[in-house]
């Protein structure tokens, strides 16, 4: 029986490899002056990248933060490390909807490598 039209929670990654590391920060920067993710940590010179997809929360969401006009809710996470970038969200479709994004956008500045998932389940069974 279903509960609710929420998305069952799994853990979901895309992993790429970057071509053109400039174009990705310089994506991201964009992103953040457009209200659509928040850098937590950069440095080019080490080519190091930490932030997180964000959006306004969706009308009537059940969290109490979403009351406040200026709260923003966390849709995935991406961290740059080098020459390797990964994304992660919390549903398959989150996973979908970000590598969309990014691929259309960056094209060739990136190669995807691989996509893996993991049922938050697991960390528990040992």
């Amino acid at each position: 029986m279903k509960l609710s039209n929420m998305e069952n929670l799994i853990f979901s990654y895309a992993h790429y490899k970057i071509v053109d590391f400039y174009k990705l920060m310089e994506f991201f920067a964009g992103l953040q002056e457009k209200g659509m993710f928040s850098i937590e940590k950069a440095d080019s010179g080490r080519k190091i990248l930490s932030g997180a997809f964000i959006r306004p929360y969706p009308k009537n969401h059940w969290n109490p933060m979403a009351k406040s006009p200026t709260a923003r809710q966390v849709i995935g996470h991406v961290s740059v490390n080098g020459d390797n970038f990964k994304i992660e969200t919390m549903t398959k479709s989150g996973l979908k909807t970000a590598r969309q994004l990014v691929e259309s956008e960056l094209g060739e500045a990136i190669l995807f490598e691989k996509e893996d998932y993991e049922d938050p389940l697991d960390r528990f069974r040992g």
